[in-house]
């Protein structure tokens, strides 16, 4: 299961409760990098760039689909940005966690691991973005619901179907 979103969208929260509800890992892009590289994504891009950090968050969600036993995966968003991520995201049950970008920009402020972005700059990601995560995934969740809510509908989309 890979529950892609935006920064801030709770993918890490929702992740780790529906591992623990299905008694799967829970698998983070963001603790891999610092895991392996020792610093931040934010001091990632700050040092060598943007470009870096995406190739460096692609390479974390092709090794993170690798596991087994399979797990919950939370990956950047970035990956829908390259189409070896769309590929490997279509392979997989993917989940889109959404919300509206006064509550995004709101917890994007969260955390040390988030780079800043302008608020132009999260309208342009979410504009390009939106068509890749409409067609490699299997269904679109609001995150501003309870996280019981959210794990639920990750559940029964992965069980039933959309539409389910």
């Amino acid at each position: 299961i890979v529950l892609i979103g935006p920064m801030g969208v709770g993918k890490s929260t929702i992740g780790a409760s529906v591992a623990a509800v299905i008694g799967r890992v829970f698998l983070d892009s963001d603790e891999m990098i610092e895991s392996d590289l020792g610093i931040t994504g934010s001091e990632l891009a700050a040092t060598r760039g943007v470009e870096d950090l995406h190739a460096i968050e692609l390479a974390a969600f092709e090794r993170m689909v690798m596991t087994i036993p399979p797990a919950v995966i939370a990956p950047a968003e970035s990956v829908v940005d390259n189409p070896d991520g769309r590929a490997l995201l279509e392979t997989h049950l993917g989940i889109w966690l959404d919300a509206p970008d006064d509550v995004l920009a709101a917890r994007r402020t969260t955390g040390v691991h988030r780079r800043s972005i302008s608020e132009e700059e999260a309208r342009n990601l979410r504009s390009t973005r939106r068509r890749h995560l409409e067609a490699c995934t299997l269904g679109r969740i609001d995150a501003t619901a309870s996280i019981e809510s959210c794990v639920d509908a990750v559940i029964r989309i992965v069980t039933v179907g959309p539409g389910g």
